[in-house]
């Protein structure tokens, strides 16, 4: 990494590109995936499942307080996909084990598990051509987004998020289910209230030294200590970073022994502290919905055991162990109402679709949403009177985009595709990714935005039609086609999506809609979003700065002044942790 990056906090990695396939030889020689699946399976199906929770909860506890701390330690154990990856596995095998295992033995093998996947199952290799590199490099990313952090958004946005994509659908949600989103949303806060006084109680103990939980700095600088001490790369379950972090949970876990039953909670405790205007049969139908009871292997009616397999816990964030209710993670309950309601939405009869082929009037409705709350967010920055709603075409009248916005001197062509990633995807087979992206973004620009480009720019169009008149459009010198989608889509959206969709006339800025939210928050004027998008496009012809995760970047324009750094050739920057600049800018306005 470039050593001129002024006030920013940089890292030169020590490994040459030899040390780097040595650490890849070293894991393609050990296990395969399959033999690392099945013997972690076996494990799950040994342990004492009520120990596992309570070890798990207990890191995601820590991993709460790191988060609310300004430092630079990114996580405690595992990272958050992987967490719930353990969980997953302890949902869908858990056997009649009785054996105790501790914090790392238990988590070990996840950690394995993904280095397996990321370097076994895709095929770089130093023969591999330039082109085959990209494609490997967009599989290894896919696969990182189900292994690592992976579709990042603020605390408080899936409450937003929640609200609008499902209140158009409370009637079906009400018939089915017995709540609406809004009671859905309240039930939630309630549980999360009462878990959250538990976690600051336990937290607050005697037993524990708060300075003790972080480590001095974030994972990298262990990782560079080792190989500077050991002259190779040390990562996953052998890192000294993650035996810090197990030997610290397991530490704590004996220290609160006393204290094991503020990690879960008990129906009644719920119940009986429920606020006056939400009515238990709602909350009851709700926890029963969200929580699933743990049974036996044998009794399980989840086929989960890799990561790119629908997870359960995305479904039943709430695991019931006998009496108790446990929550693996702080935020696990919020994140599920995102997608949770969509599963049982589609496949209603009357109006879903089972089969998975239209979506049915569900499927056309859902989507309203991003389409609104793109406009919503771009009119605050270019104001009303330059952002238009699904103009059309004045010979066809049928829809030119999805919004339209005047930005001085550039007209922005949006597109917004609110459909999920199939599970096909997250297998990490390029073929697959391409084949789902082309669907979703590639559709959406060439078919749409780009369309529209051509039109204006080379065919002399120069009106379309909104709320039924005229919109003129004067000669532009910039089109620029952009595409806003629901989810998350990590690394394939900030900077794989030329390598996966044919971009060569003019590039889109892909964007999902919480980036967008924030993004429009922080640059709230339309010269600094403007040029933090023409900035953000001159970076997919250097790929010399690179993250997954849209909000780095916009960190690290905004520690760097508004632009992004000039790196000097052959440089290779890797940004992460830069939301915590992002959110004291706006004062934390969507969580952490």
């Amino acid at each position: 990494m470039a050593d001129n990056l002024g006030n920013l906090d940089t890292f030169s990695i020590p490994f040459e590109h030899e040390d780097s396939l040595d650490l890849v030889r070293r894991v393609r020689d050990g296990p395969s995936v399959d033999e690392l699946v099945a013997n972690y399976v076996d494990l799950i199906q040994e342990t004492n499942t009520k120990a596992a929770l309570e070890r798990i909860t207990l890191c995601s506890m820590f991993n709460a307080v790191v988060t609310n701390m300004p430092i630079r330690d990114d996580t405690i154990g595992l990272p958050p996909a992987l967490h719930d990856y353990v969980v997953g596995l302890i949902i869908a095998h858990t056997g009649e084990g009785s054996k105790e295992h501790s914090y790392r033995e238990l988590v070990s093998p996840a950690l394995d598990i993904s280095l397996a996947y990321l370097f076994s199952e895709v095929g770089l290799s130093p023969e591999s051509s330039k082109e085959d590199e990209l494609k490997h490099t967009v599989e290894f990313s896919m696969l990182q987004r189900e292994l690592a952090t992976g579709r990042f958004m603020m605390s408080d946005q899936p409450i937003e998020v929640a609200k609008k994509a499902y209140s158009p659908h409370n009637k079906y949600l009400k018939r089915e289910l017995g709540f609406t989103i809004e009671e859905a949303i309240q039930s939630t806060d309630h549980i999360e209230e009462i878990a959250a006084k538990c976690r600051r109680w336990l937290i607050g103990r005697d037993e524990i030294s708060l300075k003790e939980i972080p480590a001095e700095g974030h994972t990298l600088d262990s990782m560079i200590d080792e190989f500077d001490e050991k002259g190779e790369i040390q990562i996953g379950s052998g890192s000294d970073d993650f035996k810090r972090d197990a030997e610290l949970v397991e530490q704590y876990y004996h220290q609160l022994s006393d204290y094991h039953h503020t990690l879960s909670l008990t129906e009644s405790v719920l119940v009986n502290h429920l606020p006056d205007d939400l009515a238990e049969p709602v909350f009851i139908n709700y926890l029963d919905r969200m929580s699933v009871e743990i049974e036996s292997a044998e009794d399980s009616k989840f086929d989960f055991k890799h990561p790119y397999q629908f997870n359960p816990l995305h479904r039943h964030p709430i695991l019931q162990l006998g009496s108790r209710y446990f929550i693996p993670r702080p935020n696990a309950v919020r994140r599920a109402l995102v997608e949770t309601f969509y599963y049982d939405l589609i496949e209603l009869p009357d109006y879903g679709d089972p089969s998975g082929e239209t979506g049915g009037e569900f499927g056309r409705v859902f989507g309203d949403y991003v389409e609104n709350w793109t406009y919503s967010c771009l009119s605050k920055v270019f104001g009303e009177s330059n952002v238009f709603l699904n103009p059309l075409y004045p010979d066809s009248l049928e829809e030119a985009c999805d919004v339209l916005v005047f930005a001085q001197d550039m007209v922005l062509i949006i597109e917004c595709k609110s459909g999920k990633l199939p599970l096909s995807t997250r297998r990490g087979e390029y073929d697959k990714i391409q084949s789902a992206i082309n669907r979703k973004i590639g559709r959406g620009y060439t078919d749409q935005a780009l369309e529209l480009v051509k039109r204006l720019r080379d065919e002399g169009l120069d009106e379309l039609i909104h709320d039924g008149a005229p919109l003129t459009i004067e000669d532009y010198p910039t089109y620029q086609p952009m595409v806003v989608v629901g989810e998350p889509y990590d690394s394939i959206a900030t900077h794989l999506i030329d390598v996966i969709v044919d971009v060569s006339d003019v590039p889109p800025y892909v964007a999902d809609i919480y980036d967008l939210q924030i993004l429009t928050e922080v640059l709230n004027e339309p010269d600094r979003l403007k040029h933090y998008i023409q900035s953000r496009l001159d970076l997919f012809e250097q790929r010399s700065i690179v993250s997954p995760d849209e909000i780095d970047y916009l960190g690290l324009y905004i520690e760097n002044e508004d632009e992004f750094p000039d790196l000097p050739d052959n440089n290779f920057s890797w940004v992460e942790d830069m939301s915590h600049v992002v959110n004291s800018k706006i004062d934390y306005k969507f969580g952490f």
